[in-house]
């Protein structure tokens, strides 16, 4: 065990800000996942083809929508919103639902990372994450405007399109 730890730097803290492009949320300094880097869980498409969650996350911030049914959770007036002000939309379900086509791309976490602490306290939740792939923002299903601010504030830092 000591020798994998080594080779595998698990070591090395994880880089994490506490300040900059974040919005704090509701929960503990030790348990958010703001300021983190997104994890790399592998994922599947409603036709069953498996990737990795960066492959699909485009060089721009990207709204991440964490819910059985995600399409089921945001209006198209804010997916719209989200698109016009340069984030790409994209939904996670749980490794236990099965994705459905929808107006933005829906994927099933299979490797059940994010079933896993801290993300599971996010479940029902929007992530708003950087073009760097941290974390910026996070805001509880039903109060997606939230999130219209940073994200601006992010494109605007950024250049984003």
């Amino acid at each position: 065990p000591t020798r994998e730890f080594l080779i595998q730097m698990k070591y090395k803290p994880k880089p994490r800000f506490y300040n900059g492009m974040i919005w704090a949320d509701d929960f503990a300094s030790r348990k958010t996942i703001v300021g983190r880097m997104i994890p790399q869980p592998e994922i599947e498409c409603p036709r069953g083809v498996v990737t990795l969650l960066d492959e699909v996350l485009k060089d721009r911030p990207c709204v991440l929508i964490f819910s059985d049914r995600p399409d089921e959770q945001v209006s198209s007036y804010e997916v719209e919103e989200f698109k016009n002000r340069g984030a790409s939309v994209v939904g996670l379900t749980p490794e236990n639902i099965k994705p459905q086509n929808a107006k933005f791309p829906i994927y099933r976490d299979k490797s059940q990372l994010l079933a896993k602490y801290p993300y599971k306290d996010y479940k029902d939740h929007i992530i708003l994450v950087r073009r760097d792939k941290y974390v910026a923002a996070v805001t509880p299903l039903g109060s997606a405007e939230s999130l219209f601010t940073p994200l601006e504030s992010i494109r605007s830092l950024d250049g984003s399109n």
